[in-house]
């Protein structure tokens, strides 16, 4: 899920606010477990529970910064178990990408 891309809801917005794009994603995991596994898997990344450093970390929504929000809520606001939000950081581009790919069991 990201505004940079044409697909995105927000597109026009992102593109007029931040023609050079962002930082920020978000992707989708199957279930909670999958997320959990990612995190286990990850060596470069490190979890964080808030977002923004000037190393890339990952953040679990359900349960940190929406973990009061009931399930509905949470529907309502697209925020499922598998959803995992990434900052990234300033390190080398291939290590990032190098991880996330071990990571994801690729």
């Amino acid at each position: 899920f990201h505004p940079s891309l044409p697909s995105h809801a927000d597109h026009a917005w992102a593109a007029s606010h931040a023609p050079l794009g962002s930082h920020m994603l978000a992707f989708e995991l199957d279930s909670r477990d999958a997320v959990n596994r990612f995190f286990g898997r990850l060596e470069k990344i490190t979890f964080c529970p808030s977002l923004g450093d000037a190393s890339t970390t990952v953040s679990h929504p359900a349960s940190t910064s929406h973990r009061t929000f009931s399930q509905e809520e949470l529907g309502a606001a697209d925020i499922s178990e598998g959803l995992v939000r990434m900052s990234v950081g300033l390190e080398n581009v291939a290590e990032l990408v190098k991880d996330v790919d071990r990571a994801l069991g690729s």
